[in-house]
């Protein structure tokens, strides 16, 4: 891979675009129903209650998007889970190959990834973060995955009638593969535009601004 050049660099360490790997934000996809009411995912009216839900875990970059990492049912999202079971042995090896090593790690406030241990863990195997002293500890307008990509896959998956937690996580992975780079692209886009509005409003929430 060509080395990138220093207006490049400046890009992306202003802009957080070309490799800015976002969102790994866990997300959560619920599964619900209640007996003789509408729900966003239609079942037989003779099934129990229950609440079921799976918790996942992408990032994504103009390079492309990784794999969807499940976490594991009932796991205590802590920063040694993060660091061992949603980085280590899941996004990071994605992002090391689409990126050729080459990136720099964005994420959100969450209080696992901003602790020592997840700190130091990315010092020493990431090439480039940024650091959380440095990027709002409750930033969903400047997260591409909240504000953007998150939503239209949700759109994906409701279009689907789910008929269990199996086939959630199924219906998931499929949609996840059809989300276009093209719709990931247009998210990181906004970022010039969403950065400068945040500053001008001290560090507020402005998506209301964009609606």
């Amino acid at each position: 891979m060509a080395s990138l050049s220093y207006d490049d660099k400046i890009l992306i360490r202003s802009l957080r675009l070309e490799k800015g790997w976002s969102a790994t934000r866990l997300c959560k996809c619920k599964l619900k129903e209640r007996r003789g009411t509408r729900t966003s995912v239609k079942r037989p009216k003779t099934r129990k209650h229950f609440s079921e839900s799976l918790m996942v875990s992408v990032a994504v970059s103009k390079l492309g998007k990784t794999s969807m990492v499940f976490v594991q049912p009932g796991a205590k999202i802590n920063s040694v889970y993060y660091c061992d079971s949603v980085l280590e042995n899941g996004l990071l090896p994605d992002i090391r190959h689409i990126s050729n090593n080459d990136f720099l790690f964005q994420q959100d406030g969450a209080p696992a990834h901003r602790s020592r241990h997840t700190i130091v863990y990315l010092h020493s195997r990431v090439p480039a973060f940024i650091e959380p002293e440095n990027w709002p500890p409750n930033s969903p307008d400047l997260n591409p995955v909240d504000f953007s990509v998150w939503g239209a896959l949700q759109e994906k998956v409701y279009r689907q009638e789910i008929r269990d937690i199996h086939h959630l996580k199924q219906v998931l992975l499929d949609c996840w593969d059809q989300l276009s780079q093209n719709t990931i692209n247009r998210a990181i886009d906004q970022l010039p535009k969403r950065l400068a509005m945040v500053i001008g409003a001290q560090g507020g929430h402005v998506e209301f601004h964009l609606n």
